[in-house]
């Protein structure tokens, strides 16, 4: 029969040490990892409105990478076109060009300039991020909002759980 002291004692380091699983798992999901629900489809074929994406904050960001950002109050997906002090350019003939070049990106659908439909020409600023959409014709990406402060950035898309289809 086990002594009530070392009952009491043992429940005690189980407790602590399920607040300290707990309390690491809080810093994780807080300042390492983001879980976010992908709502719509403006990133559509590559994440689709009710997909789960895990995000990582910790490495660098680069060009075409998918990434989370916070804008006007929700959580949005895009992929990263432009960085800081490069030049983003996007005709009317639909064509988009990063200083000068075009990017070489499996995206399916045209690059609309913006809502006014003329061509537009931009300039990253420092510490900032131009994102577009795969899904170009919707334009809920730094053609409507600007280029993006990495402050507003949430991570880099690690893994992403289908939740509707295949």
């Amino acid at each position: 029969m086990m002594n009530p002291d070392s009952w009491h004692t043992s429940v005690r380091k189980v407790g602590n040490r399920l607040i300290l699983l707990l309390v690491i798992l809080r810093l994780l999901f807080t300042r390492v990892f983001g879980i976010y629900p992908v709502r719509g489809n403006s990133m559509y074929p590559t994440l689709r409105d009710g997909d789960l994406c895990i995000t990582y904050r910790l490495e660098p960001y680069t060009r075409s990478e998918t990434i989370a950002y916070q804008t006007g109050g929700a959580v949005r997906f895009a992929r990263i076109a432009a960085g800081e002090n490069d030049t983003v350019e996007i005709t009317q003939g639909e064509i988009l060009l990063i200083n000068g070049y075009q990017p070489a990106e499996e995206i399916f659908y045209p690059t609309i300039p913006g809502p006014s439909s003329e061509s537009l020409q931009i300039t990253v600023s420092e510490k900032h991020w131009y994102l577009l959409n795969d899904f170009r014709t919707d334009l809920s990406d730094s053609r409507t909002y600007g280029s993006i402060p990495e402050s507003a950035l949430l991570g880099k898309v690690i893994f992403l759980f289908r939740r509707r289809g295949f």
